[in-house]
């Protein structure tokens, strides 16, 4: 995983993350992706001073659209 800090004077300060997946899990893609994205917004809920579990059903839920965006 490569972290990238970035400035936007609009938007403030973030980190851009990008990973890479190789070639022999790339079927796990979708899987991967949602996953992240549940821990990235359990993450955002707690610097917001509302930290909660990772709801349940959610990584199914967004498996499907990935799935459904990258075909």
């Amino acid at each position: 995983m490569r972290r990238e800090p970035a400035h936007d004077p609009g938007r403030g300060t973030g980190v851009v993350l990008t990973q890479t997946v190789p070639a022999r899990p790339a079927g796990l893609r979708t899987t991967a992706l949602a996953a992240w994205q549940t821990h990235l917004e359990s993450l955002f809920a707690a610097v917001q001073g509302e930290p909660r579990c990772r709801p349940e059903g959610r990584v199914g839920e967004l498996r499907k659209l990935y799935e459904e965006r990258l075909g």
